[in-house]
């Protein structure tokens, strides 16, 4: 049995021995001596000390047995359940889709709830769940309105799959200056908000996150989707939970819930190194949770991993470059580290880097010839090109290949991603960001030109050419040796193990 932290509101500390605290009592009429060794002051100030105790003198001053934790959480659960059911009605299939036997198992555990979450990989029919229910309540008249925020890519997807009128809005817009001020959502209890790709909402710094709750809080109905809910930490969850109804996790902000379940450490004491309490969120979120994964739809593909190495040409300037922004690290300009780490990716790449850190021009250190020998390793196979930054471009285009980037527009896009499908194209470049909202079925190998940051570019890009599943997806990542290319491929597999242990915990009983 867990117990959970109790506070203690005292007048003042009045002193503070080796071992122990002396305490004032609210009304002043009490001086209380307190063991250090089983309290902790959590905060104080000239007008008041709250102090975290141990149970048993909490129950020893008050007269009041501490609950379990563990009673508290199921209590919250269920209490929260009871304000999140809504009537029974019938459950219509969208017309010419037809809900395979595992999918119909999710409907129905949360055909009932007000607000849930489908987590699911790509073709597992996360949208045919969110767009069955949400027009089965709207044929039932429990809903009059339907609203999808989801990224511009995806609009195709939704206008397929939605036979019922809906407003969709871009993810996009609400980080957009130009076209934030003026989103306006017509929200209330009869109206439904479907999230896509909800794990962009898992920033607490983000303006797009605080204004997407603050536009949809009146919304009666809401839904979010994603295949990659976590991409660092289980922190990730909490501002998704938060949008779908903040009684879930029950907590008022996020500073309570990172000061409940994540721990703290690393060189500035900023990185989250584990977690407290796994099993309580998954306790908490299970109940208005379905998971799909395409191993239990018999649709999986087989990955094989390789890495393509290769000796960097401009080795001393990566070096003088290494050793630069180490020593600006150790000065604790750690604020500065994600610029750092972009300079070093780009200087691993071949881009000409000055002493003001600016990328000057590009001179091929092996990486173009390391491309070209995969080319002809591969001629007979669909190859996929990811790559990261617009100066790729300078490189890639030598190739007589399409390149398709954030300034392709929409309609070229979808034409080349058409053709690639039916083979009348053998090899894309294609900017990592932009994969979502569309297959690449035809794929055979995938490389890895440069990389984004993070296990969710990684995931959701991976995830484009698992449709077919006739034979493995090979997936290459060039990479420099002893190089920030190697770190990179490292921290996203270790960030993919967190994800794993999410999957794990995550209690699904379907």
């Amino acid at each position: 049995m867990r117990i959970p932290r109790i506070t203690i509101k005292f007048k003042k500390l009045l002193y503070e021995t080796e071992k122990a605290y002396l305490f004032l009592n609210w009304d002043k009429s009490k001086e209380i001596w307190m063991p250090k060794s089983i309290c902790h002051i959590e905060k104080e100030n000239i007008h008041m000390a709250l102090v975290n105790v141990a149970p048993f003198k909490f129950q020893e001053m008050t007269g009041i047995i501490p609950q379990s934790i563990d009673s508290l959480v199921i209590n919250d659960i269920e209490n929260n359940l009871l304000n999140n059911t809504i009537e029974d009605y019938s459950i219509i299939e969208p017309k010419g889709i037809y809900l395979k036997e595992k999918q119909i198992d999710k409907v129905i555990k949360i055909k009932r709830l007000k607000s849930f979450f489908v987590y699911g990989q790509m073709r597992t029919g996360k949208t045919v769940i969110a767009t069955t229910i949400a027009e089965s309540r709207l044929n039932a008249g429990i809903i009059d309105n339907i609203i999808v925020i989801a990224p511009l890519r995806t609009e195709k997807v939704w206008i397929e799959h939605l036979s019922v009128n809906f407003k969709f809005i871009p993810t996009e817009h609400f980080s957009n200056i130009h076209k934030r001020n003026n989103l306006k959502l017509n929200c209330d209890n009869n109206t439904i908000i479907i999230l896509d790709e909800s794990h962009q909402i898992k920033n607490n710094s983000a303006f797009r996150t605080h204004h997407l709750i603050e536009l949809t809080k009146n919304a009666g109905h809401k839904c979010i989707l994603t295949g990659t809910p976590i991409g660092k930490h289980a922190g990730d969850l909490f501002f998704q939970f938060y949008f779908l109804d903040p009684a879930i996790l029950n907590f008022n902000n996020y500073q309570e819930f990172e000061q409940t379940h994540l721990l703290y450490g690393g060189f500035d004491g900023k990185k989250v190194v584990a977690y407290t309490n796994i099993e309580e969120i998954s306790n908490k979120i299970s109940p208005y949770t379905v998971k799909m994964t395409r191993e239990e739809m018999n649709i999986d593909r087989e990955k094989i991993y390789k890495v393509e190495k290769y000796n960097i040409s401009n080795r001393e300037k990566y070096d003088e470059l290494k050793e630069k922004y180490e020593k600006l690290y150790e000065k604790n300009q750690s604020n500065a580290i994600l610029g750092y780490m972009v300079k070093l990716q780009q200087c691993a790449n071949g881009y000409e880097i000055d002493e003001n850190d600016k990328c000057v021009g590009y001179k091929d250190n092996g990486r173009n010839k390391c491309l070209s020998g995969l080319f002809k390793k591969y001629k007979n196979e669909s190859i996929i090109v990811y790559f990261k930054y617009n100066e790729d471009l300078l490189s890639l285009k030598k190739y007589d290949i399409p390149i398709l980037s954030g300034r392709t527009n929409k309609n070229d896009f979808n034409n080349i991603i058409d053709k690639f499908n039916k083979k009348d194209i053998k090899i894309i470049a294609l900017q990592q960001q932009l994969s979502l909202g569309f297959s690449l079925k035809a794929c055979d190998i995938m490389i890895y030109f440069s990389r984004k940051f993070g296990s969710i570019n990684s995931s959701q890009s991976e995830d484009r050419a698992c449709e077919s599943i006739e034979k493995p997806l090979t997936v290459i990542d060039i990479s420099g040796t002893d190089t920030i290319d190697e770190i990179i491929k490292s921290t996203i597999n270790k960030q993919f193990s967190i994800i794993n242990l999410f999957k794990k915990e995550l209690k699904n009983e379907n």
